[in-house]
């Protein structure tokens, strides 16, 4: 039987990275069972595709933003697109403010918009058919997650004007009803499920309609049609912009965040990584100075992070409790693509950076292996990629191996 909390590992579009104005990386989202998955080429392609467990292209689904959802069955994948198609009719009773209980988006007006970014559709592909859900003007999608109880998908956008504000949107998408609310108007990047219908995410405090440093970490169930907009329990007093990722972890919550709040960390741009316990308001630290994406393995064992030191970054493993930290390999500055669980014992990353490989307008290709955990080390077990296009391939920037690059000692 597939658990429905392992379609929680779920990889955003490196969003950190997004906010800083970095082009988007590869991703890969396997299903369930981990016989298919959702792929997306990152920047400058935006090609999105699904493959099975040996590679083999099944689908290729045009433009995309990444972000990628999987149903528990693996019978249905979300995603993002970008074709346009009708706009939506959005809900606003979810949120937590006086504004009218229905809007219909408008299409975008370019004069107000210099960078003239259309928009994302939101879009299902089932019976090897894909089909738009809907489409948000002006807003860039972040990722997508579905509740374990497969009847909500939630949407994490910001609109292009906002490129460089911190401040995101949060949508919820009733797939009973096929109806969209807003969540949230404004919020940061972190939030996820944590229970059947339950959503997790950063709100920021305000005092005269502008966010202040501090924020909360709160909880609210997800209804259709609600009379009042739904109540938020306050979790945990945060930093809501320093706040960067959030997933479940059993009844427990992983977060990581800039410490401000809590004790500094040695390397200034590094964040910590806690495991939080809801229930009796716990928090305790188990690692330090990490990159702000982390993914818990399928089975909830270990971890996989960024690890930050003087010398580097370096892809590392941690078990669930914080013990045992293993480094698998040095990671460049500009990821060609996010590595992600296939199973709690593989993992899907590049191949190491060739510096014989053909370079085009300062980028080179890689391919995307699949790698095996085998005593602290990445045994490679397959290529994935060998036979595509070059278009869907991951791209590292070359300049970043210019003047230093990682040891081949250390790859994978």
């Amino acid at each position: 039987m597939i658990n429905p909390r392992s379609l929680l590992r779920l990889v955003p579009l490196l969003a950190i990275a997004l906010s800083a104005g970095c082009q988007r990386c590869g991703q890969i989202v396997w299903s369930a069972d981990g016989a298919r998955a959702a792929w997306y080429s990152g920047e400058p392609s935006n090609q999105a595709a699904i493959i099975d467990d040996q590679g083999n292209l099944l689908a290729e689904l045009g433009q995309s933003l990444g972000g990628f959802a999987w149903s528990a069955d693996g019978r249905k994948l979300f995603y993002t697109s970008l074709e346009s198609s009708p706009p939506a009719v959005i809900d606003r009773s979810m949120l937590d403010t006086d504004s009218p209980t229905t809007h219909p988006s408008s299409a975008p007006d370019d004069s107000d918009n210099p960078k003239g970014f259309a928009g994302t559709t939101i879009a299902q592909y089932s019976d090897g058919h894909p089909r738009p859900l809907f489409f948000l003007p002006r807003l860039k999608v972040i990722h997508l997650m579905l509740s374990p109880d497969q009847n909500w998908l939630a949407i994490i956008a910001y609109r292009d004007e906002r490129s460089s504000d911190d401040r995101c949107e949060l949508y919820a998408y009733s797939l009973c009803a096929n109806r969209l609310y807003q969540v949230s108007d404004q919020c940061a990047l972190a939030a996820c499920f944590n229970a059947a219908n339950h959503l997790v995410y950063i709100q920021p405090d305000e005092e005269h309609g502008r966010p202040l440093p501090q924020g909360r970490m709160v909880e609210m169930a997800l209804r259709d049609n609600p009379a009042t907009a739904p109540q938020r329990n306050v979790l945990l007093e945060v930093l809501w912009s320093d706040t960067f990722w959030i997933q479940p972890l059993g009844e427990d919550l992983l977060l990581t965040t800039r410490k401000a709040s809590f004790p500094a960390t040695t390397q200034p741009s590094a964040a910590t990584l806690f495991l939080f316990t809801p229930r009796n308001g716990a928090l305790v630290p188990l690692a330090e100075n990490v990159g702000p994406i982390f993914m818990p393995s399928p089975d909830g064992k270990f971890i996989l992070l960024e690890q930050k030191s003087t010398d580097g970054s370096t892809l590392s493993l941690i078990n669930a409790n914080g013990s045992n930290p293993q480094s698998l390999c040095k990671l460049p500055s500009n990821l060609p693509m996010y590595p992600n669980w296939r199973t709690s014992e593989q993992i899907t990353f590049a191949a190491p950076f060739d510096a014989n490989s053909p370079a085009s307008e300062g980028r080179t290709s890689t391919e995307v292996i699949q790698y095996k955990l085998l005593d602290g080390r990445l045994q490679p077990l397959a290529t994935l990629s060998t036979h595509w296009p070059q278009s869907l391939k991951p791209t590292y920037r070359t300049e970043d191996f210019t003047t230093t690059r990682p040891s081949p000692s250390t790859q994978p």
